[in-house]
């Protein structure tokens, strides 16, 4: 009689199996029996790295010993599933608002605005939200960091920008300056206007005055503050000369 049967392999557990990337793999291994032979031992070929997401095949084979041979496989998947960990991020980054009263928005995915880790992915990908060149308006503005794996999977970063208007407002005087009054004349303030580039028109304050009935030289004083708190004065001297 001649053994021409090929033992039967029965894969052990899943097939296709899934696995965590840096979770150890244990393969669940297969059994083999053979109509003559009985139990036959298996062989496994096992490529499988836990560490590098992938696709492997993992190869069982047995013989009976009379020189048939069976082979089967089992399919594993490693797999990452897991968000990077973000470590760092900034918090109410401060731009000064220019002459427009806005702020250009600044790339902040570098590693002193942001940094993560992943533990499958050696580099990982940051959007930022606004972009960057984005025009910020004065105020807080939300900028959302996405920090994205090889494998899609996604953490995400809120923060602030504020954007302060520094700038103070601009005085007009009214008039002359100097402003030139005849002792015993009247003198009636031009005063002055101020404007500011976040606040529009701003009022103006007057202190100091004018006794047109004694010569000399009397300085105006006018103030404007903006609605962030900035604020500028401006002088005006009045002379009181006596010519008659």
């Amino acid at each position: 009689l001649i053994d021409i049967s090929a033992p039967v392999i029965t894969v052990n557990g899943a097939n296709p199996a899934t696995n965590e990337c840096h979770m150890a793999y244990t393969d669940a291994g297969a059994m083999a029996s053979d109509a003559c032979a009985g139990n036959v031992t298996v062989n496994t070929d096992n490529p499988v790295d836990a560490n590098v997401p992938g696709i492997y095949t993992v190869t069982y084979t047995a013989d009976d010993g009379n020189g048939n041979t069976n082979t089967a496989t089992r399919t594993v998947y490693v797999v990452d599933t897991t968000s990077p960990i973000i470590t760092y991020s900034f918090t109410n980054l401060t731009l000064i608002a220019n002459s427009n009263c806005q702020a250009v928005m600044p790339d902040v995915t570098g590693t002193n605005y942001v940094v993560a880790e992943d533990s499958c992915s050696s580099t990982v990908t940051i959007p930022q939200t606004p972009p960057n060149n984005a025009v910020l308006n004065l105020g807080t503005n939300e900028v959302v960091l996405a920090v994205i794996d090889n494998a899609g999977n996604t953490a995400y970063s809120t923060n602030s920008i504020v954007v302060v208007d520094v700038t103070a407002p601009v005085i007009t005087l009214n008039g002359a300056n100097p402003f030139t009054v005849e002792c015993h004349g009247l003198f009636a303030d031009p005063g002055a206007s101020a404007n500011d580039n976040c606040s529009g028109g701003v009022a103006v304050a007057t202190s100091g005055g004018v006794n047109p009935n004694v010569p000399g030289s009397y300085p105006i004083e006018y103030r404007a503050t903006d609605a962030a708190g900035n604020s500028v004065t401006n002088t005006r001297f009045v002379n009181v000369e006596d010519t008659v």
